[in-house]
C-alpha cells in the first residue's frame, strides 16, 4: 500500500478503525452505545440548555431525541460517554464516515451534560477519539453548525483548521456545516503545546 493512502480504506464502514472496543483514560470510559442506552442517554440529553446552539433544538425531547438515538445505533460509531468517578452517564460522541471524505473519519454529534461544560471533560473525551482515529487514519474532520460559535472555537482549539463549508444532513434534513480537518500533525503539535 502508498504510504500516502489511507489506511481506513478496508473492511467496513469505519475501515480498520475498531468501533466496537471501549476507549477509556483516568477520568472518562467510552463505551460503544446500545439500545439499552436509550433511557439514561435520553435523561442526559433532556436538558434543553445543551441543545441551545445545536441547529435540533428538539433534542431534549422524545420527539428529536429518539430519532437521533436510532440513526446512531444504526450507523454505529457512537459511543456513551461516563463519567468514571462518578459512573454516570454524562453523554455521547460518534465517529462517522461521509462520501465526500473517503480517506478520513469524522467526530461528532457530541454532546455532554452541562455539569461537564467549560472543564477538561471535552478535551478528554477528544483526545481519547483522535487517538483512536489518528492511529488508523491520517486526519480527522469535524462538522460544526455555522452558528455555533462556542463548537467552532472548541474545534480550533483541538488544532483543527476550517477548511470549507458544505451542506449535509447530519442531522433533521441538508444544512450548511463548517468543515474543520485536523491531520496527525497538527494534532501532535497541539498535544505537545498542552
Amino acid at each position: 500500500m502508498d504510504p500516502t493512502e489511507d489506511k481506513g480504506q478496508r473492511a467496513g464502514p469505519f475501515g480498520a478503525l475498531d468501533v466496537a472496543t471501549p476507549l477509556s483514560s483516568h477520568t472518562l470510559l467510552l463505551r460503544p452505545l446500545a439500545k439499552e442506552d436509550h433511557a439514561v442517554l435520553a435523561a442526559c440529553a433532556a436538558d434543553p440548555l445543551i441543545w441551545e446552539a445545536h441547529p435540533n433544538k428538539a433534542m431534549a425531547t422524545p420527539a428529536g431525541f429518539d430519532p437521533w438515538f436510532a440513526r446512531a445505533l444504526a450507523d454505529g460509531g457512537a459511543y456513551v460517554v461516563v463519567d468514571r468517578n462518578r459512573d454516570a452517564v454524562i453523554g455521547s460522541a460518534r465517529f462517522y464516515r461521509l462520501p465526500s471524505l473517503p480517506g478520513a473519519v469524522c467526530i461528532g454529534y457530541t454532546f455532554l451534560a452541562r455539569s461537564h461544560w467549560g472543564g477538561a471533560t471535552n478535551r478528554a473525551l477528544m483526545t481519547l477519539m483522535i487517538d483512536h482515529a489518528l492511529a488508523v487514519f491520517s486526519e480527522v474532520w469535524f462538522h460544526i453548525n455555522v452558528s455555533n460559535l462556542h463548537g467552532q472555537a472548541a474545534t480550533a482549539r483541538l488544532g483543527a483548521t476550517l477548511r470549507h463549508s458544505e451542506w449535509h444532513d447530519l442531522t433533521t434534513g441538508p444544512m450548511e456545516w463548517f468543515c474543520y480537518r485536523l491531520t496527525a500533525k497538527n494534532w501532535r503539535k497541539q498535544k505537545a503545546a498542552a
